[in-house]
């Protein structure tokens, strides 16, 4: 490994060392710690930007500088200001991406030292960004403002008119490149000596290793990493990611299975996600953006899951009860009454909640301070209980403390912006939250999985090196729209062209090859189905297929195959006894024919899915409008006849009278009054509908409808069923017909088999005590208004199809009905009887929108495999 002793000795003398970034200063921290003994003073190592802020403060210190500092975010919402005042038909929203552009323009320009004369050019983004910039640069200058950008600038005037004393010797790592500006800051410390410490190598051994895809990249990885670990956990190895921060979730999935088992984490993963991705901020980010208006019914269900309110751990399960009963009433919105009112019953901490917290939004003003919005932001969760009465992990504790601090972030716009509403305050934190990239501190691990900048200046007994394809590295060139391309291109400004992203890539791979005694270089064979080859920067290395890693068994598999388990494989329920009531009607043998299990649960354990509101009226919703509708229509009409000999303008009122009426029965006067537009939507669609199919039923032999809507008892064995028929109709020659009205695409082939997929119309006609001699579905669909069915006889009703046009099932009319009942008597008494299998019909057709799969672990049988 590489000793940075003579180095150390140097600072010992009093030398100081600047280092590109935080985390290379942490790490020669770390490695100058390894060498003392007993106590020893704190090095003098920093960030180089840090450097420049010391510097600054000891110029304000003697009085010779009155700027104030600036934070990226102040700075931001400047270039935000001036960029939505020069445009009012921009929103604040739409500046944001253009403000952090324009920023990122002008700290280049500072960077590489600029003259702006050089930007003038016809380039109609250039001329804006100057017009910004003119802005930009008044305000700062009017209020003695600095930001980092310009703070470079502002103390290499100081030292050239006021110089500073320095040690004789600094010493700088990790930087693969110097801009202008740094080397003029550099050249104006007088009589001191300047130290570029170049790393050097230590690369014993590299290797090229292709493999299938990004997957397989990051499994092989993990488990190097793990036998590494394995041989010796003092070892040191690094994993460098190009793009870690979007592949992040991936990979820690991926280490966390193959490390599975161990005492803490070998591994630590140098990325972090932004603050708003952590569940308990994004838990308050949620809470905040509530008002005193409409709830909806996912910000309900947020308020009663979250674990980060008051009490949520005593209340779970009324919380949970109540969350599954407002979902059921399918409503989208509820006011805030209606659901205190709700929460109030069961959920009393919950209540007293939202009374605290409604007050502290009902106090919210129309303007404020954004420090003023901090304070009310804050006392708004405080009112909530967030961030909970459980205690809070390690990583939540931090979180929470970068939050707090994320508040006060917010307050320092206080500089450089006056009042603003609260719409604007919730977005500028909301925007703050993700920008800001947090990583949780951990333990220094052996085992390192980093970015590509990360690693600067950095040694590694062993370096993993992914993600080397032709189409990744180098990096596509991505100019600042802001500054004219040629110009950046003359003054070699990072990411101008791809000569530029190719030259750094070359210096990159170099130092990350020679930063490590044994290196691999990997690359994908294939991403998105497209073929990969290795980065022209790599392809030179000796090449391997394949590496010599130890057989692989994950630890939760090697744990179950050390126990001793004994199965049993239980499918059979108790017996329903005589005295319990099943309430459940015909679906209890649609689902005894679809899944055993399916019926079992739904019947007798009484288990369900989660329902979700939807926007407008659900399908249940409107089968029952279509059904209430045409009931009214026939009660009136009663025939075909006084549907024939009725004016069209008395059917009409017949119409808008049985849709308003049917609207009254199943839509509360509550919903009526918030939606009226859309349900006299609703009302034009159901008439329209209806007139359709009367023109159908105009077209049929002579008929009468002699019931509708009907109720009957009957009896499958031991199983009692309360069954209730749309309709039936009589037609001339005293023949009878069920007809079931569907909004669906229904099948008569799903009557027929062992197990039928609906017998809901072969159990109407075996529950009757006359003679039927026809089964129908009418479809009611705007692209299908149809009958089908099956009759006893030809030319019983149009496009139902007579017994004899049916295959695989009995030709005689009676032995068909026969066979219904003994089919609908089995199911019946299997499901009496216990009969509670996994075994769906048709699998995983069966299976595809059933609800239970967690409860009834499908995925664990052969057939799904």
């Amino acid at each position: 490994m590489q000793s940075f002793t003579p180095l150390f000795q140097s600072m010992s003398q009093g030398a100081i060392l600047l280092t590109v970034n935080r985390r290379l200063s942490t790490y020669m921290q770390d490695e100058f710690a390894k060498q003392q003994k007993g106590v020893w003073q704190r090095p003098p190592i920093f960030p180089w930007q840090t450097w420049l802020g010391n510097l600054l403060e000891t110029y304000q210190w003697r009085g010779l500088s009155d700027h104030r500092l600036l934070t990226q975010e102040q700075s931001l919402k400047i270039w935000q200001t001036c960029i939505y005042q020069s445009s009012k038909a921009m929103t604040l929203n739409n500046t944001l991406h253009l403000a952090k552009q324009a920023q990122q323009a002008w700290n280049l320009l500072n960077q590489w030292q600029v003259d702006f004369t050089q930007l003038e050019t016809p380039v109609k983004e250039v001329q804006q960004f100057l017009h910004w910039r003119e802005s930009y640069v008044s305000q700062c200058e009017k209020k003695h403002w600095l930001d980092n950008a310009s703070m470079g600038a502002h103390v290499l005037n100081l030292l050239q008119q006021y110089p500073l004393s320095f040690p004789e010797n600094i010493h700088l790592l990790g930087f693969d490149e110097i801009p202008p500006l740094m080397e003029n800051i550099l050249e104006a410390l007088q009589e001191v000596q300047i130290h570029r410490e170049s790393m050097a190598s230590i690369n014993q051994d590299t290797h090229l290793l292709k493999v299938k895809d990004q997957k397989t990249e990051i499994l092989l990885a993990a488990r190097y990493a793990r036998e590494l670990y394995n041989q010796n956990p003092e070892a040191t190895l690094a994993i460098v990611v190009p793009d870690l921060t979007s592949r992040r979730g991936e990979i820690e999935n991926i280490f966390k299975q193959i490390f599975l088992g161990l005492e803490g984490s070998p591994y630590n993963i140098a990325a972090g996600q932004p603050l708003a991705h952590y569940t308990i901020v994004h838990h308050a980010l949620n809470l905040l953006e509530l008002n005193d208006d409409m709830l909806s019914q996912q910000q309900c269900t947020q308020l009663l899951l979250s674990p980060f309110i008051l009490h949520a751990q005593e209340e779970q399960s009324p919380r949970h009860l109540l969350d599954v009963e407002m979902r059921r009433s399918n409503k989208c919105y509820w006011s805030w009454a209606s659901f205190m009112a709700q929460a109030q019953e069961t959920c009393p901490h919950l209540a007293q909640c939202l009374s605290n917290f409604k007050q502290v939004i009902n106090n919210t003003p129309e303007t404020a301070k954004p420090s003023e919005w901090a304070e009310h932001f804050s006392q708004a969760l405080q009112a909530l209980g967030w961030p909970g009465s459980l205690g809070l992990n390690s990583e939540e504790y931090q979180v929470v403390k970068r939050w707090l601090e994320l508040l006060n972030t917010l307050g320092q716009l206080d500089l450089v912006k006056g009042a603003i509403s609260h719409y604007e305050a919730y977005m500028q934190l909301r925007f703050l939250a993700e920008e800001l990239i947090f990583q949780v501190k951990t333990p220094r691990t052996p085992i390192q999985i980093l970015g590509l900048l990360e690693t600067a200046g950095q040694y590694f007994q062993h370096l993993w090196l992914m993600g080397m394809e032709q189409q990744t590295w180098p990096q596509a060139a991505s100019p600042n729209p802001f500054i004219p391309i040629q110009l950046q291109q003359q003054l070699d400004i990072p990411h101008s062209s791809a000569q530029r992203e190719y030259e750094f890539a070359e210096i990159t791979t170099k130092r990350l090859v020679n930063s490590a005694q044994t290196t691999l270089v990997s690359y994908a064979t294939q991403i998105a189905s497209q073929p990969c080859q290795p980065s022209c920067l790599v392809s030179h290395y000796k090449s391997i297929d394949s590496l010599p890693l130890c057989d692989f068994e994950p630890p939760e598999r090697v744990l179950f195959q050390a126990k001793q388990l004994e199965s049993w494989q239980d499918q059979q329920a108790p017996c329903v006894p005589k005295n319990e009531k099943i309430r459940g009607g015909t679906g209890i043998l649609k689902d005894q024919s679809a899944c055993p299990f399916r019926a079992f649960a739904h019947y007798r354990l009484h288990a369900r899915g989660l329902e979700t509101p939807t926007p407008g009226l659900d399908p249940m919703q409107r089968g029952l409008l279509i059904h209430k509708m045409l009931e009214l229509v026939w009660q009136r009409l009663q025939s075909q006849e006084v549907l024939l000999s009725m004016p069209h303008q008395q059917l009409t009122d017949l119409l808008r009278d049985s849709t308003q009426a049917a609207l009254d029965k199943y839509i509360s006067e509550e919903y009526q009054q918030q939606n009226p537009r859309m349900l006299h939507i609703e009302q034009k669609r159901l008439i329209a509908l209806c007139e359709q199919w009367l023109a159908l039923e105009r077209k049929r032999p002579p008929f009468k409808v002699i019931a509708q809507e009907k109720w009957q008892s009957m009896d499958l064995g031991q199983l009692t069923l309360s069954v209730q028929l749309d309709r039936m109709d009589e037609l001339a020659q005293g023949s009878k017909v069920i007809i079931d009205y569907k909004t669906g695409r229904p099948n008569p082939q799903q009557w027929f088999g062992q197990r039928p997929d609906e017998p809901q119309l072969p159990l109407y006609l075996v529950a009757q005590d006359e003679n039927i001699d026809a089964l129908a579905f009418a479809i009611l669909r705007p692209e299908e208004l149809s009958f089908k069915g099956i009759s006893k006889e030809e030319n019983c009703i149009p496009q139902v199809n007579a017994i004899h046009q049916y295959k695989d099932i009995p030709q005689e009319w009676d032995a068909l009905v026969s066979e219904w009942k003994n089919r609908l008597t089995q199911l019946a008494q299997d499901f009496m009887q216990g009969k509670a299998q996994v075994n769906p019909k048709k699998p995983p057709y069966t299976c595809q929108y059933c609800e239970l799969h967690s409860l009834c672990r499908v995925s664990d049988y052969a057939y799904n495999a």
